[in-house]
């Protein structure tokens, strides 16, 4: 599993592409994500600072998000509505390392 930051565009050694939000492009994830967490009323912080809760989720290798886990936080009810909100996102592109799928972890972090 590979790993990539908050918001990142690149990843670890163990990855050579991160992964993408609902098919979107490198350039256009960052926006595409923001608006799909803003339509289920949560705010995604886009440099880490006024961050309330950080998670962490595996992006597996046919782009399903599983495995959530409160990294920074401790505010269960924000990390169930993210969890609901990743449940019902549609598949992202999966991270890809030679040209192959692979899973990633991929963290977010989230304002009050």
């Amino acid at each position: 599993v590979a790993q990539s930051g908050f918001g990142q565009q690149n990843v670890s050694q163990l990855a050579d592409s991160s992964p993408l939000f609902n098919g979107s492009t490198l350039e256009h994830h960052g926006i595409k994500l923001i608006n799909y967490f803003n339509g289920c009323g949560l705010k995604v912080s886009e440099n880490g600072k006024n961050c309330h809760i950080a998670v962490t989720y595996v992006i597996d290798e046919k782009g399903v998000p599983n495995s959530p886990i409160l990294l920074i936080g401790n505010d269960s009810i924000m990390f169930n509505r993210v969890i609901e909100c990743m449940q019902k996102s549609p598949n992202w592109i999966p991270a890809k390392k030679n040209g192959i799928d692979v899973s990633c972890q991929y963290n977010i972090a989230f304002e009050k």
